[in-house]
């Protein structure tokens, strides 16, 4: 969750919507939708509303306390760009679901974005950099899930298909 430090009017807050709608959809390729009649809010040529006074509420600093802050950014944009390339449908068609607690299609994703993210080991991933990175919430794989075993199996399934994927990658690049 994300603090935020002010307050936005309804208005601005329906901007802000719509501008998180256009950036999920133009990372995943798709058209930014239009935007939504919002009926209820004056007109922009109206004059504005009186403003209520402001109120503010005493907080004290000692008290507030930061909770699992991870990194969320380039693995967002990454998970997009792999889910743009449509890699996410290629393995699932390629290694389709078995008795593993975590898919290989996901694995996969795993091991691409810490690459992305300039990862250089699987042991570095397993152990260090994967908790550090809201990977868990986007992926939907428990820490507890990702292992070095887990990961090298992994490029092991991969490897098998290699062609294929290049394959799908030259066509995405034409």
């Amino acid at each position: 969750m994300v603090a935020p430090l002010g307050k936005l009017d309804e208005r601005e807050a329906a901007q802000l919507a719509q501008g998180w709608a256009d950036l999920s959809a133009l990372l995943a390729g798709e058209p930014a939708p239009k935007p939504a009649a919002t009926p209820d809010l004056p007109e922009p040529s109206a004059p504005p509303p009186a403003a209520p006074p402001p109120q503010w509420e005493q907080v004290d600093a000692r008290s507030v306390r930061v909770e699992r802050a991870r990194d969320f950014g380039e693995v967002y944009l990454g998970l997009a760009l792999w889910r743009r390339l449509k890699l996410d449908e290629l393995l699932a068609t390629l290694l389709p679901a078995c008795r593993e607690a975590v898919d290989w299609g996901r694995v996969a994703a795993l091991l691409t974005i810490a690459r992305f993210c300039a990862q250089r080991s699987e042991l570095g991933i397993a152990e260090h950099w994967y908790g550090t990175t809201a990977l868990d919430d986007l992926l939907g794989v428990a820490l507890k899930l990702v292992n070095d075993d887990r990961l090298y199996r992994a490029l092991d399934q991969l490897g098998a298909h290699k062609d294929a994927l290049c394959t799908h990658l030259m066509e995405c690049y034409r």
